[in-house]
């Protein structure tokens, strides 16, 4: 019983959200507007730009070919800077 009151209300609202033109726009340009605005501000200097990298400290305890497959990806990453440590 209390279903289709709610779909009634919400079919309602759509109709009055959508007959409005500047609701619209402002609900779905803008924001792409602000992310592309903001993303270009923290793009950086040009677009070779080299990224920027997060230092990760690996330890390869296991000495499998698993565990070497595992860490050659992460040094393979381009955004990473991984830096080998032994057992201490």
């Amino acid at each position: 019983m209390g279903l289709i009151p709610l779909a009634a209300m919400v079919r309602k609202d759509l109709q009055l959200f959508f007959s409005d033109r500047r609701a619209v726009i402002m609900s779905f340009a803008v924001p792409i507007a602000i992310a592309s605005f903001f993303g270009s501000i923290f793009a950086g200097p040009g677009n070779n730009a080299e990224p920027a990298r997060i230092a990760v400290a690996v330890t390869d305890l296991d000495g499998s070919a698993i565990s070497a497959g595992i860490v050659a990806g992460l040094e393979g990453d381009r955004n990473l800077r991984v830096s080998k440590r032994t057992e201490s």
